[in-house]
């Protein structure tokens, strides 16, 4: 049993970070609010194409009532964030030391979150091993697997479109969820207060959608520049 409880702690991430104070509040959409963001999402493997779909329809539940329309795009689109879901072995917790699982991670190059995601199934999978009943089931294992990651995704999102290290103490931002948080029903609890979605909404990465096809050919020499940069590279991880 204390085995148990120990994987079922709260998730702590891999590096200290800064934290922003204060409670999500309830965001107020308006009419002429909604951006468009284009993320390219790469598999390389341990997911089926279902799989992918409810990946892809998870990140779309935390964002759409954001007032942010996911666009799934091609390889190659340019003014994309790039999101790539392999199996890697995820960081294994040491003796007597609380569960972490490395889900997600961003790149940091020269102060700026770069528009890379890279995503575990394997933590993702440890993940939702860790959770209680019913959701740890195996049963359950090939949906839960896809909320874990695209809760994950949804999280280094908002570091991205925020440009910031930073953690919140609540929402879509904290910096610590337990493994029930990631399964549990609900998207409450995956949201950006409305100072942070205000902030978000200048990235250049989030257009007004009629401006979108007009925007492609001058989003091609502005995206994705940092994820190329040879350099000091802090990585960030969920």
């Amino acid at each position: 049993m204390a085995h148990h409880g120990a994987r079922r702690r709260i998730l702590t991430l891999a590096i200290g970070v800064a934290t922003i104070h204060g409670a999500s509040a309830p965001i107020e959409v308006r009419a002429g609010d909604e951006r468009l963001l284009r993320i390219e999402l790469v598999v390389f493997g341990g997911l089926g194409d279902s799989q992918v779909d409810m990946v892809r329809r998870e990140v779309d539940a935390i964002w759409t009532p954001q007032a942010v329309r996911i666009e799934w795009s091609h390889a190659g689109t340019p003014g994309c964030v790039r999101v790539v879901i392999d199996r890697p072995p995820s960081m294994l917790p040491s003796p007597a030391v609380e569960e972490r699982w490395s889900v997600a991670a961003t790149r940091i190059v020269a102060g700026q979150v770069t528009p890379l995601i890279y995503v575990s199934v394997d933590a993702a999978e440890r993940v939702v091993r860790a959770a209680n009943p019913p959701y740890s089931a195996p049963a359950l294992a090939g949906i839960m697997v896809t909320r874990v990651l695209g809760r994950a995704i949804a999280h280094e999102l908002a570091h991205i479109l925020l440009n910031t290290r930073a953690h919140a103490r609540h929402g879509l931002l904290r910096a610590t969820f337990t493994a029930d948080d990631f399964v549990f029903p609900g998207q409450d609890g995956f949201r950006l207060d409305t100072e942070q979605l205000a902030q978000a909404r200048h990235h250049e990465l989030l257009l007004i959608p009629q401006d979108a096809p007009r925007n492609r050919r001058e989003a091609r020499s502005r995206t994705v520049a940092g994820t190329t940069v040879v350099g000091s590279i802090d990585r960030h991880t969920l």
